[in-house]
């Protein structure tokens, strides 16, 4: 045990100034005697949400000394002991004495880092003086795996990259009041900006190349900690088909094209390891795989499913190049809002939807235990031609008839110059407008 390291490491944990960052929207779930727990994808943004945190604490009047954070990726803290937060713990409170006296807020990024974490976290949640909040990025911080670890210790939020409103405030351009016709017109511009940047925090101000490259390598480390080492496959053929994978964000996906196309490309990987990869990703929030509303769960996973990336942007790095795939970048963009409404509403599920006539409705949002339908969502990025017009409104109605819903959302880039639909229960919406909730 280095007890001069884990000591530094605790005293800055105490003393360091905690940066400020643009405010997120992502609220920390809170029970008595349970740790509160932030899951998501590397890079997200989890972090800066537990800054957020201190602060709020401190501007309540908490002292500075009495929260304590600990980022668990600190190569300094290999050289500690297995039971390394126990020991993080002891020094803190020998350290800040009234610590143990009265109130103690204990932040721990990357806790997944940690052998064993969950069953001395689970000690320090049932001591009345800590109030515990940790994030996590790999699939060890599943809700499954929280459950287990935790055995009811534990209350998991999921975070997000950056939705619209946050990219927004982060460049002081947040609507506030009455919009004008000339903030519609900058609106709209930050939209289709946001559509290629996306919303990963720290590539927000680099130019388009910087910012390529930082999303690459974000995707680069998830491959090589979370799926590679994690669960031994080849970090070639992984990262391989992740790429392939992620080309198909707001399109159909399939596992064995994907694994043949790599193989006539002579790129080593077990089909068994291709058909567990999507898993994986999803574990790591990498992507996510949407089946057919209602559905059962063979028919989920043998039937047709679409891919939709963590971010809009992690889309457009890993896509094409000089594709411009405006329309899949919007479909996965209203996915993630949809996901991110959805966050406190865990009995709902998002799925597209197939009418008796076989028209296809890309969201629909609903209760999928009992199959019951709540809202429709038709994405289209241009619907400057009538038949393209005629098709989605076609789609929306004979949905509408099918499901009984009184409207139907038709989420475009420009409503001002989309025609009237026939059918009143279509409602069209700028998409702009839709992702800060002002439809």
């Amino acid at each position: 045990m280095n007890e001069e390291l884990l000591r530094t490491v605790v005293a800055e944990g105490v003393t360091r100034e905690i940066p400020q960052g643009t405010r997120r929207d992502v609220a920390i779930p809170k029970l008595a005697q349970r740790a509160s727990v932030l899951k998501g994808v590397r890079r997200c943004g989890k972090t800066y949400r537990m800054f957020q945190q201190i602060h709020e604490l401190m501007d309540a009047g908490v002292a500075r000394e009495q929260v304590l954070f600990v980022d668990f990726e600190d190569d300094r803290l290999s050289f500690c002991p297995d039971n390394v937060i126990g020991a993080v713990v002891e020094e803190y409170l020998r350290l800040v004495p009234a610590a143990a006296q009265g109130k103690a807020y204990l932040f721990f990024d990357e806790v997944q880092n940690v052998e064993d974490w969950g069953r001395t976290l689970r000690r320090l949640t049932q001591d009345p003086r800590f109030e515990i909040c940790v994030s996590g990025s790999s699939a060890k911080m599943l809700s499954d795996d929280i459950a287990t670890e935790f055995r009811g210790r534990g209350i998991a939020a999921d975070v997000y990259p950056y939705s619209f409103r946050e990219y927004l405030r982060h460049r002081r351009m947040e609507p506030s009041g009455v919009i004008s016709p000339d903030d519609e017109r900058v609106l709209r511009r930050a939209f289709e900006e946001y559509l290629n940047t996306g919303g990963f925090p720290e590539v927000q101000d680099a130019d388009t190349a910087t910012r390529v490259a930082g999303l690459q390598d974000i995707v680069q480390t998830v491959v090589v900690r979370d799926l590679a080492e994690r669960h031994g496959l080849p970090a070639l053929g992984a990262r391989r088909f992740v790429q392939r994978a992620l080309r198909c964000s707001g399109r159909e996906y399939s596992t064995n094209k994907i694994y043949n196309e790599l193989k006539s490309m002579g790129v080593s990987l077990a089909k068994g390891d291709a058909y567990e990869l999507p898993i994986h990703c999803e574990d790591a929030y990498l992507f996510f795989l949407v089946a057919r509303f209602g559905a059962d769960m063979a028919q989920a996973q043998m039937g047709k499913r679409k891919l939709y990336a963590v971010d809009p942007g992690l889309s457009f790095a890993m896509g094409v190049a000089g594709s411009a795939d405006l329309g899949q970048r919007l479909e996965t963009a209203v996915y993630l809002e949809l996901r991110r409404r959805l966050l406190g509403d865990r009995l709902s599920s998002i799925g597209f939807y197939q009418t008796p006539a076989g028209y296809e409705i890309d969201f629909v949002v609903g209760d999928e235990e009992e199959r019951v339908p709540r809202s429709l969502y038709q994405v289209s990025a241009f619907v400057d031609s009538p038949s393209t017009f005629q098709r989605e409104c076609r789609a929306l109605t004979d949905a509408m008839d099918a499901t009984g819903l009184e409207q139907g959302e038709l989420i475009v880039l420009d409503a001002m110059s989309t025609p009237r639909p026939e059918d009143s229960r279509i409602h069209i919406v700028d998409a702009w407008r839709w992702m800060l909730g002002l439809e």
